[in-house]
């Protein structure tokens, strides 16, 4: 099995996500020196009773601060908007081995991915929160809930839009799904990068707290 996965790994040699250098076998994804460019990122701060607009959330926590045209900032692109499903899933292990060590699998039930409209999904082929929600699960075991959280189908980008802009680009735009009932009391909302907080802030509107005991943010990384 090595040989055949070296014959196809010469064949089709895999680049890295951050770097674009060929991916030894060893590696998945992301090489090492990008992980070690990476690592020098991880944030080690968290934030209890953060507030998200008018919504305070028991603890939000981030597993990476965000620098610009740093292989992080080059891997989220690539996630977001070159179907790299596979870095996803990487970083949402880093991700989960974070809140694993606050302890979040004796705080939280289950773990919702902030959801993107049906329109982007057929074009990306996949949610890259759920992507890494997925990732945190392998490390935590905690359920993932795909169908409760809904988006509309509004194609805007965030991409070149402020603090107010972004703000308007997502009121409204997210709303639960009223053929299914979450049991669970205890909410992580995950989302890839936070940086104005307002699509966070648009999904809280629609959950109503008070029937919750308590909700928690995560996402892989935020802009300082």
């Amino acid at each position: 099995m090595s040989m055949l996965s070296d014959f196809i790994s010469l064949i089709f040699p895999q680049n890295c996500s951050g770097c674009n250098a060929v991916l030894i076998q060893s590696e998945k994804g992301i090489c090492s020196s990008c992980f070690i460019e990476i690592e020098r990122l991880r944030c080690t701060d968290r934030n209890k009773k953060f507030v998200f607009g008018r919504t305070e959330v028991e603890e939000y926590v981030s597993a990476f601060d965000l620098t610009k045209d740093s292989a992080l900032h080059k891997i989220l692109h690539n996630i977001k908007y070159r179907n790299d499903r596979k870095s996803a899933n990487i970083l949402g292990v880093e991700l989960g081995k974070r809140l694993k060590q606050l302890k979040f699998n004796e705080k939280i039930e289950c773990i919702i991915p902030v959801p993107i409209s049906k329109k982007k999904l057929k074009r990306r082929k996949f949610n890259q929160s759920e992507e890494i929600a997925r990732g945190i699960n392998q490390v935590m075991a905690i359920p993932v809930e795909t169908n409760w959280l809904l988006r509309k189908n509004n194609l805007k980008s965030q991409i070149f839009s402020n603090r107010y802009q972004r703000a308007e680009n997502v009121k409204e735009e997210y709303y639960l799904n009223k053929k299914k009932t979450l049991q669970q009391k205890r909410l992580l909302i995950i989302d890839d990068i936070v940086t104005t907080g307002a699509t966070i802030q648009s999904c809280l509107e629609v959950i109503k707290k008070e029937e919750y005991n308590s909700i928690y943010i995560a996402s892989v990384a935020k802009t300082q």
